[in-house]
């Protein structure tokens, strides 16, 4: 729908599964989590105004001049701006539960992920009580090592920020499936912050906000520890890689120390001659004979060397007569077959001596290239899923999509209700 393109071309879905997509190449599997931003960030929150109260009125217990009460105004705090998140989360830093085995992640007790949060807006966040910013100043005082984490920023050991807007804390963020609650442990810490409950949608769905895309499945072990993630394309196809390399080593090494060799009788170049033509850093050799032992020996051979040239070449190999081409040949279309993507050449057709065979293996690559567009478009009709389960329940404001106008169909974005 339009509502789906427009969601997808805000977050740049696209971009962000590609991503993913890479991640299976290497990780055997791609994450992408769903979430929503609005600002301000206490929007939706009860606007609070503080009660009138008599002048010189005092606290019983201190008898000092007692503080003002809040109470709610029956209003709340309307939001600016809302948006929809679509964002992929590294392999690096997710976290599943061990017992699992379904790719929906439906038996899953539990999923984490890492994070980086700054001590300044920890320390204001008001999902945290006075206990959990207590606890967090205590252990940021102890040097612990979730902040020593820069993301590669920082590259002199001996700067220590400071500025708690800019200290990063490296947090866990774990979502319990059974008590419906999400815990926030900073990295290494023997606590987790006060939990707070799922967000209505997810709990009503009883999902996680995200959507594992796995490639591969790989085979269960008795200990059931192995065939939750996939297996990596990397892993498939790494040892043909390596053979591909391997040949392109000696097909090089091949090119580049070939020597010819030269024959010649001995007294037809003189010593300041062989030296200049023998010297260091020359891609060829002589090599002199004496007449007189040449003549003790038969010279009835099957390719007999024309011994009356004054300068003889002895034939050697030809790179082209070498296998290293045909033998990469090999290795690329056993890589094709696996992965379903034939070679750019030719038209994608794959070589072979007949065509039929080469029909053959062209259906055989189209079939796994439909196979891997219609898991794509799964995962595609996944992630829109979520993005409507968050617009349903959190979107408030009017939408923004993206219309065509002009000749050219050029894209502007608009807004609807």
């Amino acid at each position: 729908t339009d509502v789906a393109r427009s969601v997808h071309a805000e977050c740049d879905t696209e971009t962000e599964m590609r991503a993913c997509f890479l991640d299976q190449a290497w990780a055997g599997f791609g994450v992408m989590a769903g979430s929503f931003l609005q600002k301000p960030d206490d929007a939706g929150t009860p606007i609070m105004e503080p009660v009138q109260m008599e002048p010189g009125m005092v606290a019983e217990a201190t008898g000092e001049p007692q503080q003002p009460q809040m109470r709610p105004t029956g209003e709340i705090v309307e939001p600016t701006d809302q948006k929809v998140l679509i964002q992929r989360i590294s392999p690096w830093k997710n976290r599943f539960d061990p017992a699992g085995r379904r790719w929906d992640m439906s038996d899953h007790r539990w999923w984490a992920y890492d994070d980086v949060a700054y001590l300044g807006p920890l320390m204001r966040d008001p999902t945290l009580d006075d206990e959990d910013r207590a606890r967090l100043m205590a252990y940021y005082g102890q040097g612990a090592a979730a902040f020593s984490v820069d993301g590669g920023e920082n590259t002199n050991a001996s700067y220590v920020e400071t500025d708690p807007e800019f200290i990063r804390v490296a947090m866990r963020r774990i979502w319990s499936r059974p008590d419906k609650r999400i815990y926030r442990q900073p990295y290494g810490a023997p606590f987790v912050f006060r939990p707070l409950p799922w967000d209505e949608e997810w709990e009503r769905a009883d999902r996680f906000p995200i959507r594992y895309m796995p490639c591969n499945r790989g085979p269960e072990d008795q200990q059931n520890t192995e065939g939750f993630i996939g297996l990596p394309w990397m892993t498939l196809i790494g040892q043909h890689v390596k053979n591909i390399n391997k040949a392109q080593g000696l097909l090089m090494s091949g090119l580049e120390h070939v020597i010819d060799v030269y024959v010649t009788m001995q007294g037809v170049l003189d010593s300041s001659k062989m030296k200049k033509i023998t010297e260091a850093g020359r891609m060829f050799n002589v090599i002199q004979l004496d007449k007189d032992v040449m003549s003790k020996y038969p010279t009835a051979q099957d390719n007999p060397v024309k011994m009356n040239e004054v300068l003889t070449m002895l034939p050697t190999g030809d790179t082209k007569d070498m296998e290293h081409m045909a033998y990469m040949d090999h290795e690329f279309g056993l890589i094709a077959q696996i992965m379903g993507q034939g070679p750019a050449d030719r038209g994608g057709v794959a070589k072979s001596d007949l065509a039929t065979e080469s029909l053959g293996i062209q259906q055989g690559i189209a079939r796994r290239m439909g196979a891997h567009r219609n898991e794509a478009g799964k995962h595609y009709n996944a992630i829109t899923e979520i993005a409507f389960i968050i617009i349903q329940a959190r979107h408030t404001l009017p939408l923004r999509y993206q219309m065509a106008t002009g000749r050219f169909d050029e894209k502007v974005w608009a807004t609807f209700t």
